[in-house]
């Protein structure tokens, strides 16, 4: 049974999805808006008790308000410059808890939403707080990196390369391993013929940057190895089973995703072809978690895509009656999640407390 404190969290996803499938219905980003500030009071003003890492975030930001971020350790130095000129202009460690939390959903709600002519926000929302929505509770500080680089995918998908390896630095200013979506650029290449020489320089220049941009994010890695030396084999049956959904659907659509359709719009094909690659890496790379501890966080940047993929690939489907089935297999999946989450806590959520200002 879930507690009272997993109330909190049941209600806030109701509320949540009616919001976001009023404003998919009437158009009106105010709705939209109403989300974004609910997830980032909830997030912003829980009690320093709530999630793994929070007090550590807490101490960490109290240092560098005190003029001791020397002894911040564990984060980038970049980090501790965003925190301190923040801190400067408002000397409240609540306000960076809130900060944080408004970027992550700020940027994950509306690139949902940017989704919305072919596919369902409000679905692909659900599956989001599902997974990985109290991940925010735990590792902030690399889901503002994950947020801001799902949120720059939409200048990748419209071409706009330069603002996007911009965001892809700020990321980095945040968490190192953002620097791993440079790798996105490899998807570009499935719409080479249609790119014209300045872009195809960009992304060859972009490509060739990623070995080092993996030099620095190993080590980052190299310096938490001690997270990594715990092997725990033990794989997850909705893990598997999320595995062999996505391959069926796969196959399902294999034609539509990945042939060339004149009656299809080329930057839809793109969508449907990046979001399934993007999702499939996603999946795969989530089960270094069930050998190494903590190791399935890289794969944040392409698991991310889940809700928008399976959102996409189910209104694909020709046939009603595998369109249902789909459906229903992935809220099943999805709500196990979620009530597992809500009743263990994983990221240390559980018990909801309300902090103070």
């Amino acid at each position: 049974m879930v507690d009272q404190y997993g109330i909190v969290y049941i209600v806030l996803l109701g509320v949540c999805l009616f919001l976001i499938n009023k404003s998919y219905k009437s158009e009106k980003k105010s709705y939209l808006y109403a989300v974004i500030i609910l997830l980032t009071l909830v997030v912003g003003f829980r009690d320093y008790s709530v999630g793994i890492d929070t007090i550590n975030y807490k101490d960490g930001y109290d240092l560098i308000l005190f003029g001791k971020s020397r002894y911040f350790y564990g984060v980038e130095e970049s980090y501790k410059i965003i925190i301190s000129i923040i801190l400067k202009i408002v000397p409240n460690v609540r306000f960076l808890f809130l900060f944080t939390a408004f970027v992550t959903n700020y940027c994950i709600v509306v690139r949902v939403w940017s989704f919305r002519n072919i596919a369902s926000p409000t679905f692909a929302f659900f599956v989001f707080y599902a997974v990985l929505f109290f991940y925010e509770f735990n590792i902030s500080r690399q889901m503002v990196a994950v947020a801001m680089v799902f949120y720059g995918t939409k200048f990748l998908q419209e071409r706009k390369y330069g603002l996007y390896i911009i965001f892809i630095i700020i990321a980095s200013f945040f968490h190192k391993s953002a620097l791993l979506a440079l790798s996105f650029f490899a998807v570009e290449l499935l719409l080479w013929k249609y790119l014209d020489s300045k872009q195809k320089r960009l992304i060859g220049i972009s490509l060739m940057l990623t070995p080092v941009a993996f030099v620095y994010i190993n080590d980052y890695f190299n310096s938490k190895a001690k997270y990594f030396e715990v092997s725990n084999v033990n794989i997850g049956m909705m893990q598997i089973a999320k595995t062999l959904l996505l391959l069926l659907v796969v196959l399902l659509e294999y034609k539509k995703i990945f042939s060339k359709n004149k009656d299809t719009d080329d930057r839809v094909l793109y969508c449907q072809k990046s979001l399934t690659i993007y999702y499939l890496i996603g999946n795969l790379l989530s089960y270094l978690g069930y050998f190494y501890n903590t190791l399935d966080r890289i794969g944040l940047y392409y698991s991310i895509f889940e809700g928008v993929f399976w959102s996409v690939s189910i209104s694909n489907i020709a046939k009603k009656e595998n369109k249902s089935i789909i459906r229903f297999c992935v809220c099943f999946l999805e709500i196990y999640i979620l009530f597992n989450a809500i009743k263990y806590g994983g990221q240390g959520q559980i018990p909801y407390i309300l902090g103070g200002f």
